[in-house]
């Protein structure tokens, strides 16, 4: 690949007493599918097993929730899981007893969600019900059941005395698209007043609550714009979804690149692209509320890859790669994540984990087994090998320019010129970018990415030092003197690494294909070099010597 730039030498500067803001553990989250009935016949099965069984996380036949599953969300640290199903249902048909379907509703919801140990997330439905609705669910869910509180004691009725005191609720899901039945699309004015009225409404039942307002993905500042336009500074936090690269949705992604290139492009798109949206968001949220204590929750996230052949890359080491570098930029301070849900846990068509056979009939007497997808393991790393507080690192690497992949600036060009319409601001930048060629410092679009991407953080007492690290060179290794700066360390560090043979390789048909292993280090000195496989996660995890005076490297 030609462009290619070179470091003198790679070096990773790690500042351990330069803090940059606690670890938001809220950016480790998932999602438990509940969608509606289809109206289509062949889709109505499936349906059913998402409302029924959650895609395999609740048996109904024992009115409880499938403890192997549970345990795997533990272990991968899952801090907060959204429940997407109301967004077209009547969640009062959710509830009780009596149920032809909807079987996995909103009490066994919750209570998964507690054996896990993580937070839950409501979704209000748009497109059913009204205020009084909305208000009675966050009655159902968090107010005292004391006899003069209807749906309160309903809850208690169904089993559940004490409120479940859920904080997180979000207006609709992708409502600009419509209900897929009788209403094409929703206007963002309307989305607006909507909004605002139920606001009102089910803060009225529990003024601690915050309610999300859904701006466009991947970026539309017309339809962002003319919403906030509407509500004003009255926004609790902003949600978002981001699969990159979606600017490939108007062509096949495998198409016109090969894999590995496509690869770099999707894991260089992120910090070129993603970041600059969220940023550029912010500031347009400022213009329009003249509010910058603004959040986002990033609701939905993966990889862009809705195909199957030659394999499902929405389920390959590549795409897991992609979920490590977007957790980089979402645990950054400066961003304001609040918090964030990979689309989604559990089987169906992009679950981070699989079970075997038909879950719908099985007798979960005997042992299932669960197969770990790729996008499993960055969880998991992140949960066991990572800290509390984020520490600077300064990162002088080899590189790649994003302006060399021609397929891709092409389909990015078609989808600047169709969008051209609606959007300004950074799409303005990334059309002159790609006219001209060319990269002037106020344009804020880098599109040079370095292959080593690092993220660092250390112990709340100081005493471990942790790096994850990505190696976006789908071909070498990339060697890298590592510099701990204030911080020495013992003689022997462990390392965790997700690799497999290829960008492309999935655990779909040989298990354990994508994997993670683990090595032990020697380190002289708080200065070392280290070799980074390519198209690879890596977890180091340094100690600190606990009598031996700390040695600073200049």
């Amino acid at each position: 690949m030609s462009g290619l730039a070179y470091a003198d030498e790679n070096v990773i500067s790690v500042f351990t007493n330069k803090e940059i803001g606690k670890v938001n553990k809220k950016v480790f989250g998932s999602n438990l599918v509940g969608d509606e009935p289809s109206r289509t016949a062949p889709s109505l099965r499936l349906s059913y097993a998402h409302i029924d069984y959650g895609a395999g996380i609740w048996n109904p036949r024992k009115n409880e929730y499938v403890e192997e599953v549970v345990n795997l969300a533990k272990e991968a640290g899952l801090s907060i899981f959204r429940f997407a199903t109301m967004n077209h249902n009547e969640w009062k048909k959710s509830i009780g007893n009596n149920r032809e379907h909807f079987l996995f509703g909103l009490d066994e919801f919750m209570k998964t969600v507690h054996a896990i140990g993580a937070e839950p997330f409501i979704t209000i439905s748009y497109f059913t019900g009204n205020e009084q609705d909305a208000a009675d669910l966050v009655e159902y869910l968090n107010v005292e059941s004391d006899g003069k509180h209807f749906w309160a004691d309903k809850r208690a009725e169904n089993g559940h005395p004490e409120p479940y005191g859920v904080k997180y609720f979000e207006l609709g899901n992708e409502v600009w698209k419509g209900n897929y039945r009788n209403i094409k699309e929703v206007r963002p004015e309307k989305y607006g007043e909507r909004y605002l009225s139920y606001q009102k409404a089910i803060k009225k039942v529990d003024s601690s609550i915050q309610l999300g307002l859904m701006l466009k993905h991947p970026y539309d500042e017309l339809w962002d714009g003319r919403i906030l336009g509407v509500v004003g500074s009255n926004v609790d936090f902003i949600v978002k979804h981001i699969y990159p690269t979606h600017d490939m949705r108007l062509y096949k992604p495998w198409q016109g690149l090969k894999m590995k290139d496509m690869f770099q492009v999707v894991l260089g798109s992120p910090s070129v692209f993603t970041e600059k949206y969220l940023l550029e968001t912010l500031r347009l949220i400022k213009a329009k509320t003249g509010r910058d204590d603004i959040y986002f929750a990033v609701n939905e996230f993966n990889g862009w890859f809705i195909q199957n052949e030659p394999v499902p890359y929405r389920h390959s080491l590549g795409n897991a790669l992609v979920i490590a570098e977007l957790l980089k930029i979402f645990t950054k301070p400066s961003n304001k994540i609040l918090m964030a849900n990979n689309w989604n846990f559990l089987s169906s068509y992009w679950g981070s984990i699989k079970s075997e056979g038909n879950f719908m009939t099985r007798d979960y007497r005997r042992l299932v087994k669960y197969t770990k997808r790729p996008n499993y393991y960055v969880y998991e790393l992140y949960n066991k090998h990572f800290g509390d507080i984020l520490v600077k690192t300064d990162v002088k690497s080899d590189s790649y320019d994003m302006r060399n992949y021609k397929p891709y600036m092409k389909a990015l060009n078609t989808t600047i010129k169709g969008n051209a319409n609606n959007n300004s601001g950074l799409l303005d930048k990334a059309r002159a970018m790609i006219k001209e060629e060319r990269l002037e410092d106020d344009l804020h679009l880098d599109t040079v990415v370095p292959y080593l991407s690092v993220n660092a953080s250390k112990s709340r007492e100081g005493d471990k030092l942790y790096l994850m690290v990505i190696n976006k060179n789908m071909d070498e290794t990339v060697e890298s003197f590592i510099k701990l700066v204030d911080f020495n360390p013992l003689q022997k560090a462990d390392v965790w690494i997700l690799n497999g043979p290829s960008p492309d390789a999935t655990n779909e048909y040989k298990k354990d294909n994508v994997r993670v292993e683990h090595k032990k280090i020697i380190l002289k000195d708080s200065a070392f070099r280290f070799v980074f496989e390519p198209h690879s996660l890596t977890a180091i995890e340094i100690r600190q010597r606990s009598t031996d005076k700390t040695i600073s490297v200049n």
